[in-house]
């Protein structure tokens, strides 16, 4: 089952669904945006239940920690970045890296989720 989505940026139908299957699935938003060179990762928690707001909060130095770590390994030239543990993205990534990084942070999400702190 898929734990982010790839789109075009002018997909906004897609990216509509994508959010309320996320809230179905209670699992985070996380999507790729291709544009025509450089990519967008965007990653939000708001999509979870809130009885899993203190699984994120108690553990946001590490998830911001490895974040970090991850928006560090991706190619881009001009790549940026912000974002703490609950809502963030990576742009102007390059395209070969940004599904990567997005399965990183959706692999990220789904550990801290199932670990107690």
């Amino acid at each position: 089952m898929d734990r982010y989505r790839v789109f075009s940026n002018a997909d906004k139908d897609g990216q509509r669904r994508w959010y309320h299957a996320c809230v179905q699935r209670k699992i985070p938003y996380i999507q790729v945006l291709n544009r025509s060179k450089l990519a967008k990762v965007e990653w939000d928690y708001i999509t979870l239940p809130s009885d899993l707001d203190n699984a994120v909060f108690d553990r946001e130095d590490e998830i911001s920690s490895a974040l970090q770590d991850i928006y560090k390994s991706a190619a881009g030239p001009k790549r940026s970045y912000y974002g703490s543990a609950v809502v963030g993205y990576m742009d102007n990534m390059a395209i070969e890296s940004a599904e990567p990084a997005a399965a990183k942070i959706a692999g990220l999400f789904e550990r801290i989720l199932s670990q107690p702190k």
